[in-house]
């Protein structure tokens, strides 16, 4: 007899150091129901900051120390932390290469990857970046194995570490990384919310779709997707300033780079919402955002900014949001986390 399950999909939004706000979230959700998260999710969906999240999960990293990770290594990552030094920061990138090295990024990634490959995952994977030798969007994939026979990409063999560089090289702010002669970018540049590309590989691969995995036959007859977003406060601009803005200006304050992730994700999130309503699949979506924050709390927080009060009011932002999603009274999120994940390679 066949059993029909959800097919469920973890999602996280790209964002740079604002990626602490959904490492708390993510950590207190994995205290709240007392195992890894890994456990529960079939696929894991990351972005950027949050692929870099998504590779840790799927190698069962406690989520505790990828706060650790933000926290401790976030200021070493993102080194400019005052006005003058940002001023600095925004010249270099005008005039050079990068923002920033990647040097300090390498070396804290390096302390969770270690010599872990894409085959060592074990949540299916999708990853997004920017390949620029082919113009292309691509998402970076774990094996999906039926059969014997891998029915995704050749990604397998592919350091965890290189798709972590790849997927968060912020044009302008890290250097482009090369993964055999292919030049990448940020996958924030087209999939900063990565819930679409994850319910669009399992509309195709999964639903409807009869597997048996263990002795025991499975059907996935819907999606369930848990989606976990950056911090998002739009850079909203007052009639009074010039409608020509110069590329100093636009890089000042991220409000380039902010423009064209926040516009991303919240297109994506209402173009799912859509989707639920209009889908023959039934598809549980769930995103769990921040309320309004203060003007004095969006001034410390910035995709690059770590500095101490930065850190400070993202950790706590992530932990206030996880706990009223999380709370007994509300228990939104509940759902996703009655089951463990069903599907395995075989």
């Amino acid at each position: 007899m066949t059993e029909d399950k959800p097919f469920k999909i973890l999602s996280i939004d790209g964002g740079g150091i604002k990626g602490l706000f959904s490492a708390e979230i993510l950590s207190g959700l994995e205290k709240q129901y007392g195992n890894s998260l890994s456990d529960y999710f079939d696929m894991i969906c990351g972005t950027s900051t949050g692929g870099i999240i998504a590779l840790a999960l799927s190698i069962k990293t406690p989520t505790q120390k990828i706060v650790d990770f933000y926290k401790n290594d976030g200021p070493k990552i993102f080194p400019y932390k005052n006005t003058v030094t940002q001023l600095y920061a925004v010249s270099k990138q005008l005039l050079f290469n990068s923002k920033y090295s990647n040097t300090n990024l390498k070396e804290a990634l390096n302390k969770v990857f270690a010599e872990n490959r894409m085959k060592n995952a074990n949540n299916l994977l999708c990853i997004p970046a920017y390949n620029l030798n082919k113009g292309n969007p691509t998402v970076f994939k774990s094996p999906f194995i039926k059969n014997g026979k891998n029915l995704w990409t050749n990604d397998e063999n592919l350091r965890m570490i290189d798709v972590a560089l790849a997927t968060s090289a912020a044009p302008t702010y890290f250097p482009i990384h090369q993964i055999n002669d292919i030049y990448y970018v940020d996958g924030g540049v087209w999939a900063n919310n990565p819930t679409l590309c994850g319910i669009i590989e399992a509309l195709e691969h999964f639903i409807n779709k009869e597997f048996t995995i263990e002795g025991e036959k499975i059907k996935y007859n819907s999606i369930q997707v848990l989606s976990i977003s950056s911090v998002n406060h739009p850079n909203c601009w007052s009639t009074k300033r010039k409608k020509d803005r110069s590329a100093f200006l636009w890089l000042k304050g991220n409000k380039l780079i902010n423009a064209f992730m926040d516009g991303q994700s919240n297109y994506t999130d209402n173009l799912i919402k859509s989707l639920v309503t209009s889908n023959n699949t039934k598809i549980e979506y769930k995103r769990i955002t921040h309320d309004a924050i203060s003007s004095e709390i969006r001034k410390n927080i910035e995709l690059d900014k770590a500095s101490k009060c930065s850190i400070k009011d993202l950790s706590i932002l992530g932990r206030e949001t996880c706990r009223y999603y999380a709370s007994t009274w509300n228990s939104e999120v509940d759902p996703y986390f009655k089951a463990f994940k069903t599907f395995k390679n075989y």
